[in-house]
């Protein structure tokens, strides 16, 4: 039997279907950030933007609670996991810690619902839905693309690390107007990030769990954005000779900012 054919399942979904910070503390066990009660109700079409979300492991368990609330209660979706090249996907590795928790609570048969697969994670059967990963990589953008469905929800760590043209491409697949997306930063927002988050009126959430950077670190970052700049500009990455010379040219500019 599938999960969507549980005759557990109706009540399920109208319980937790709207409601996913309960999901988070009544199935997964675990709480999530105050500052996003408000916005979570109403999650589906919607484009969030999370400010000082932590480290990317702390922003994976987020990201997973609301992968898994996602698959559980909305029959016939598709969640796209995007995460840095150069790391592991935090949010993959808390969906399937919160999977082993699930499996021993009450809400086992959830969990014997919920299969793992190489590309992610499935519920199968009439109506299925699937969680698929992605990497955000400037060289390959493309590989982002080619995903679309009514109810696609896009979660997103790592976000102060996204490029501007990974950014372009998720933004491309949100057709549907039932499409959400919910993106992750730690105290760095790309200044890129922020004008398209103003141009399009999304909120910016504050979760107040990122520690306050260094002088190396907020340079870093500054160094980074003016990067995938020149890099958008040029329609393609720097060679690494180009870019040591972008790194002595931004020695003596402004650092990063945090939002405000």
């Amino acid at each position: 039997m599938t999960l969507y054919a549980d005759l557990r399942w109706p009540a399920f979904a109208e319980r937790y279907a709207c409601d996913p910070h309960a999901f988070a503390v009544d199935v997964c066990g675990v709480a999530i950030p105050d500052q996003l009660l408000g916005a979570l109700p109403h999650l589906d079409a919607s484009r969030l933007m999370l400010h000082n979300a932590g480290s990317q492991e702390q922003q994976g368990v987020v990201l997973a609670v609301l992968a898994l609330w996602h698959i559980t209660t909305t029959p016939d979706s598709l969640t796209m996991l995007s995460s840095p090249a150069d790391s592991a996907s935090e949010t993959n590795r808390a969906i399937a810690q919160l999977h082993k928790h699930i499996r021993t609570g009450r809400f086992y048969w959830l969990a014997r619902g919920i299969k793992h697969r190489a590309t992610g994670w499935a519920v199968e059967g009439r109506l299925g839905s699937a969680i698929k990963m992605r990497k955000a990589s400037a060289r390959y953008p493309e590989a982002l693309a080619g995903e679309y469905a009514q109810r696609l929800l896009w979660l997103v760590e790592g976000g102060e690390k996204l490029p501007a043209t990974c950014l372009g491409v998720i933004g491309s697949t949100m057709v549907y107007e039932g499409n959400a997306l919910v993106i992750a930063h730690d105290w760095h927002v790309p200044e890129f990030t922020m004008n398209w988050i103003r141009g399009h009126g999304y909120p910016l959430v504050d979760l107040e769990q990122s520690q306050a950077p260094t002088y190396a670190e907020q340079r870093a970052r500054h160094q980074d954005d003016m990067r995938h700049f020149v890099e958008l500009v040029a329609g393609k990455p720097l060679s690494s000779h180009q870019a040591a010379l972008l790194a002595t040219l931004v020695q003596s500019a402004p650092v990063a900012q945090t939002p405000r």
